[in-house]
């Protein structure tokens, strides 16, 4: 088992550093990320398998401080809008089923770029 920098890691993040740690090599785990709080993509594999992944993407586009709603699209918008209290859904989602949460935050990678794009001469 790799060695855990948090001295007070839950019992539940031991077993699961050791899952991880365990599993590295020699299988892959896969799950799905979700692009909005209704999960349709979620829907969709259940329907067709009767299963749902138990290892779950949670999009955190709404926490973002670069979403700006004077200039952005009304698709951002939307998505925005259904993303609303991501942290809460997972954090659900995690304590009913027990899988495993991935959280998908690109908070500043669009300033950055921007700011990098301005920067380059071809």
């Amino acid at each position: 088992m790799q060695n855990i920098v948090n001295p007070n890691a839950t019992e539940k993040a031991k077993a699961l550093l050791n899952f991880l740690s365990e599993t590295a090599g020699k299988a892959i785990i896969t799950g799905q990320h979700t692009q909005t709080n209704p999960m349709e993509e979620i829907d969709y594999i259940k329907s067709k398998t009767g299963k749902e992944p138990l290892l779950r993407g949670f999009e955190m586009l709404t926490y973002s401080p670069n979403i700006n709603d004077n200039d952005a699209s009304e698709a951002c918008l939307t998505e925005v809008y259904e993303n609303r209290n991501t942290m809460e859904t997972a954090l659900k989602w995690a304590k009913a089923t027990g899988g495993i949460v991935t959280l998908n935050i690109m908070f500043a990678l669009a300033n950055l770029y921007l700011a990098a794009r301005k920067s380059l001469t071809v």
